[in-house]
């Protein structure tokens, strides 16, 4: 019974609460704000990204080259080392 009566007075509790309306102009004036306001980019944060951009490029391109360079000193130095020639044909019958 007391669990009745802890939930009705929970769903009781808004009664007594009024709607609030705000300034007639308020729509407006934070409208006019939000337009007024011109959107600039600072000149450096765009350098900063750009150089950003760039650096983050040349990194990637030396990395490849690296990468590439390594598996064909592999594939020269297997070639190189083994007596048998490489078959194109893997065709067991």
């Amino acid at each position: 019974m007391e669990k009745g009566k802890w939930i009705a007075a929970v769903m009781n509790s808004t009664e007594g609460i009024r709607k609030i309306t705000p300034h007639e102009g308020m729509y407006d004036i934070i409208q006019a704000k939000l337009y007024n306001k011109e959107a600039r980019v600072p000149q450096q944060t765009i350098w900063m990204a750009a150089s950003s951009i760039l650096l983050l490029a040349t990194l990637n391109i030396i990395t490849i080259r690296k990468i590439v360079d390594k598996e064909e000193t592999q594939i020269t130095s297997t070639a190189a080392s083994s007596q048998s020639p490489l078959y194109v044909n893997n065709q067991l019958y």
